[in-house]
């Protein structure tokens, strides 16, 4: 059978339509967080990494990497739709927002002490305070914007599974093929009428959110063979590619408003890209050496995404890859996402390596301690109070 065939469901998969309930993980959805990961540090070294800048506008390597640097946008609709997708019959538990909240706080933190030790007076002291104050201060976007979705997902999940099936149907189609393309109308012609800043928000992570919730819930692509999927993604690519490339090549001031939301994440094409390729890994089942990887490598995903964008490493990045530029067309898009996973896989391990100092100390068991402590005393105080 084809790794990209619908794999036989369970007995038990009525209340699922895609046959990925119960405690089983699904590697191929930690196979895609993986890959999602890498392709953010791919468009990290593109603009951070200076290579886009090296290029140039409208040059013939310019025009030959925008189909990956499309892709690149679209990891971040993935990563959003992925917590959605795997979240769905999950449980809420406070300690797991508090052990992300320390991972955060905690590489923050070392980041800034290891530059301060190697170079005494180097980091500013806006970022010590927003290293200790990462979520309020808005250290890293995404993180931020997460942790609404994460207190909310209780309610959506509820909400989710509490739809009969046709309306879980039409919720998603209305939100992927109305009101995302209602936005995207809208920033071209009016403005950010949804207030989803260009796809930086919570508001825009929980629309993803509920996008990979109800294509779990509805099973809305499993008929589809993996060729068509995979063909109406290449398409989305294309579109995308064919018209910021055509924006390089004929520069002029509209330029500035629709391109940014054809490129962006709240493009059409970039979220309907996103679902045919959840679908796609959904549907693999990873096995032998590469599926030992994936169970290391993909808790490691949000330590990497923490690591290479907060002060330190985020510096050392910067116009840090031009070289690349140099490099001919059918090699360069090898070498950056060579690079990228190279870069993934360093600081995939200096993230194990605190999350064994983690297990050393102990934190889970602190976290689990804090939060039942935590409901305890909002019991006793619902009780005297209000019950």
């Amino acid at each position: 059978m084809s790794p990209l065939a619908a794999a036989p469901r369970p007995a038990s998969a009525a209340a699922d339509p895609t046959g990925h309930c119960g405690p089983q993980r699904n590697l191929g959805i930690d196979a895609l967080r993986i890959v999602s990961m890498v392709l953010i540090v791919t468009l990290h070294l593109f603009n951070r990494g200076g290579i886009a800048a090296a290029l140039g506008t409208g040059t013939a390597k310019d025009l030959a990497t925008l189909p990956l640097r499309a892709a690149c946008m679209a990891s971040v609709d993935l990563y959003g739709m992925i917590s959605g997708y795997v979240m769905l019959h999950g449980r809420f538990r406070l300690s797991r927002y508090l052990q992300l909240w320390l991972q955060v706080w905690g590489i923050s933190l070392a980041e800034c002490l290891v530059c301060t030790a190697l170079a005494p007076g180097s980091v500013p002291e806006d970022i010590w305070l927003r290293s200790l104050l990462p979520v309020t201060m808005g250290a890293f976007w995404y993180f931020s914007a997460y942790s609404v979705v994460f207190f909310l997902s209780p309610l959506l999940n509820r909400g989710i599974l509490a739809l009969s099936r046709r309306q879980a149907v039409g919720l998603f189609w209305g939100i992927s093929c109305l009101l995302i393309p209602g936005a995207f109308l809208g920033v071209l012609f009016h403005g950010d009428t949804f207030h989803l800043a260009s796809g930086y928000s919570a508001v825009w992570l929980t629309l993803l959110y509920l996008l990979g919730g109800l294509l779990r819930r509805t099973g809305l692509l499993c008929r589809c063979s993996g060729r068509s999927l995979a063909g109406f993604a290449l398409l989305c690519v294309l579109l995308v590619s064919c018209g910021v490339g055509y924006g390089h090549l004929q520069p002029n001031d509209s330029n500035e408003t629709w391109m940014p939301a054809l490129w962006g994440y709240t493009s059409p094409l970039q979220v309907w890209f996103s679902l045919c390729v959840l679908e796609l890994f959904s549907r693999l089942r990873p096995k032998g050496l590469s599926a030992g990887l994936i169970r290391w490598a993909a808790p490691r995903t949000f330590g990497v995404y923490i690591l290479h964008v907060h002060y330190g490493i985020w510096q050392l990045l910067q116009n840090a890859f031009t070289a690349f530029a140099g490099i001919s067309v059918p090699l360069l898009p090898l070498a950056v996402c060579g690079a990228a996973v190279g870069i993934f896989a360093v600081l995939a391990g200096v993230d194990a390596l605190r999350d064994r100092i983690c297990q050393l100390i102990g934190i889970k068991k602190y976290t689990v301690a804090a939060e039942r402590e935590a409901v305890s005393v909002f019991d006793r105080l619902y009780t005297k109070w209000i019950g």
